[in-house]
């Protein structure tokens, strides 16, 4: 598919047709796990399509999703982060985006927890973030699919005695995992 897509690219296509078939360049290195040329091609695109018109810009959207999650990917943690940090930071407060783009910016916002070592943290700094990360995704998504998941993710964490909580948060956490006893 990625030869076929590199011929397209050289007919010549209309702009946003162009921009669409760079993107899919980038998903057949990521499909084939060659993360280091995906994440050169949607770095690449990134930069290409700043400050484009908003058809293109959804795209450009998940070019820098797919960036942070190809960068994680190759346990670049730092890059990862700031790639997705900088990603929340341009998008987070647009209303205007549609349905692909706002789960892209929930799902970075969920993963952004792993470039802090989640499920693992090293240290109980990272723990500490890793824990805020998870906590900040559930409060701007708490009707996320991953938002029960997020939950989950700080249990073993929050029993282990890590972390002082709040009361809210050990209701919500055993309204989940009753819900899941139930649900068994």
């Amino acid at each position: 598919a990625r030869k076929f897509y590199e011929k397209a690219l050289e007919v010549g296509p209309e702009p946003l047709r162009r921009a669409s078939v760079e993107l899919r360049v980038g998903q057949c290195f990521e499909k084939v796990q060659n993360w280091a040329e995906a994440a050169k091609r949607y770095a690449a695109f990134v930069k290409k399509y700043k400050g484009t018109e908003l058809s293109i810009g959804a795209l450009r959207i998940d070019a820098a999703y797919r960036l942070g999650w190809c960068q994680l990917k190759q346990g670049q943690l730092p890059q990862a982060r700031r790639t997705w940090q900088d990603f929340l930071a341009a998008h987070l407060a647009d209303s205007t985006l549609d349905a692909a783009s706002r789960e892209r910016l929930a799902e970075a916002s969920y993963h952004m927890a792993e470039t802090y070592g989640a499920p693992s943290p090293p240290s109980d700094e990272d723990l500490d973030l890793v824990l805020a990360t998870l906590d900040s995704f559930i409060e701007m998504h708490a009707e996320h699919k991953l938002a029960s998941t997020a939950h989950l993710r700080a249990i073993p964490h929050i029993l282990g005695g890590r972390l002082a909580i709040e009361k809210d948060l050990v209701v919500q956490l055993q309204d989940i995992v009753y819900q899941l006893d139930v649900l068994q």
